[in-house]
């Protein structure tokens, strides 16, 4: 689970906004033209998100994925790139049905 509060100002900036929100935002065209979401409510989606980082507001990944269905299938640990020079430092797949 992550959980992520103004108590940890680092994990605000660098996880929600600047990994799992950017994540998110990657796909909007994609999603888009595959209308598997409309353009607002993805945006609306989007906004939320990021009130999740302002004063007095949580971000908890595992509610929400377990909201939308999803199931955690792998948190791996340590990772041997076989090619290339990804080197994440942890991978998280997780299976939603809809999907």
């Amino acid at each position: 689970m992550v959980y992520v509060d103004q108590s940890k100002p680092d994990l605000v900036e660098r996880f929600t906004k600047k990994t799992f929100t950017a994540m998110i935002e990657g796909v909007r065209k994609a999603a888009i033209h595959e209308k598997l979401i409309d353009q607002d409510t993805f945006d609306k989606g989007i906004r939320a998100l990021y009130r999740t980082t302002e004063a007095d507001e949580v971000f908890c990944v595992s509610s929400i994925i377990q909201k939308h269905g999803g199931q955690y299938l792998l948190r791996g640990g340590q990772i041997t790139p076989l090619a290339g020079d990804w080197t994440p430092e942890r991978i998280i797949l997780i299976k939603f049905n809809t999907m």
